[in-house]
């Protein structure tokens, strides 16, 4: 499939069940009490390195990568994204950086599983809609035709400052609503 240093893998892993299949969302899972700092820090060097496997192979990268913080029942969103730096010896270097988190939910409340669920629903749509696009365009792949909605006849896309404006109404509409089962 792709040829990098003699190995033949698409990701930033060399771990065979997802060798080939391209990562879109990343996740970190922490213990409740694990430091926020260290799974951040987790979180950039594994962005660092997909951002480097992507320049290789198509020699640009997508304006983020979503990721996800789990630390026991509470799920944060973030992102990465990277920047061109230039060194003293004028050589080009790139730094990572990491979005500040947001809240997605708790999985010790239904709300809280509702409001998770709708944010992973999101990110699946994003992989599909944006993410598989732009790798596609890069490999020279024939995108499927993009999801359209059904009233404006428009593209259907999530980018990011909608995905984060997502999760503040369902955080917002959720704490306001009780729900009986």
């Amino acid at each position: 499939m792709f040829e990098t240093h003699n190995i033949n893998f698409c990701n930033q892993t060399y771990y065979n069940p997802v060798r080939f299949t391209p990562i879109a969302v990343n996740i970190e899972t922490k213990i409740v009490g694990e430091g926020y700092e260290s799974a951040e820090c987790q979180m950039a060097v594994w962005a660092f390195a997909q951002f480097a496997k992507l320049r290789r192979m198509f020699g640009q990268v997508p304006p983020f990568l979503p990721l996800l913080l789990v630390q026991g029942d509470e799920w944060s969103f973030l992102a990465a994204s990277q920047t061109p730096t230039f060194g003293f010896d004028d050589k080009r270097d790139y730094e990572t950086y990491i979005w500040d988190k947001v809240a997605m939910g708790s999985t010790s409340s239904i709300a809280g599983v509702w409001k998770v669920c709708a944010v992973l629903q999101y990110l699946a749509n994003w992989s599909v809609t944006q993410y598989a696009v732009w790798l596609d365009a890069r490999l020279g792949l024939q995108t499927p035709k993009p999801a359209l909605n059904a009233a404006t006849g428009t593209q259907v896309r999530y980018p990011l400052s909608f995905l984060l404006r997502t999760v503040l109404f369902f955080s917002s509409q959720l704490m306001s609503t009780t729900a009986t089962f």
